[in-house]
């Protein structure tokens, strides 16, 4: 019985590292792909699609479906769905948020605070020494959070512009 249970923990994580399951969820999301990167927008994201029928335009709003031909965007200005062909998109814009601030605000919080408790607690007896390792592990979770609430006040929006077409991005899955 245990080596069933085991392998099937195994297959598992097999199954998660592969994306196995978001795969078949949602098989209808925006795929670009430039050669050396693969960038997956998910239904639901907002994102920006500047396009080309007869005049140039931009629309900014979240994805509702992509087909093999177009894609369906309701906007976020009118809440109208617009339908457009995959062939007249020339560009994609999309927001990050920048965390690198929030994790490093966690990493000197842990570190100062649990190093704080350790410094200067009283581990002369086993007793004390039994509850300064309980302590000092949840102190430093303490910090932690309170490092990653301070860092997360300096989190910037990062644009990042995906130009369509003339070995650039390509619309690779739809």
């Amino acid at each position: 019985m245990k080596k069933y249970l085991t392998a099937t923990l195994l297959f598992e994580v097999c199954l998660g590292q592969m994306n196995f399951f978001d795969t078949f969820l949602n098989p209808k999301d925006l795929v670009l792909s430039n050669r050396q990167k693969t960038e997956k927008m998910k239904v639901g994201k907002t994102i920006t699609i500047g396009y080309q029928d007869s005049v140039e335009r931009k629309v900014v709003g979240k994805i509702k479906e992509v087909t093999d031909k177009e894609i369906k965007i309701k906007e976020n200005d009118n809440r109208q769905i617009s339908t457009i062909r995959l062939g007249d998109i020339r560009f994609i814009e999309q927001e990050f948020k920048d965390r690198r601030g929030s994790y490093n605000g966690a990493f000197v919080g842990g570190i100062l605070t649990g190093g704080f408790v350790a410094l200067v607690g009283d581990w002369s007896t086993p007793s004390d020494a039994f509850a300064g390792l309980i302590i000092t592990p949840i102190m430093a979770g303490f910090g932690a959070s309170i490092g990653a609430l301070i860092g997360s006040l300096s989190d910037s929006v990062i644009t990042k512009k995906y130009i369509i077409g003339d070995d650039n991005w390509k619309i690779v899955a739809g």
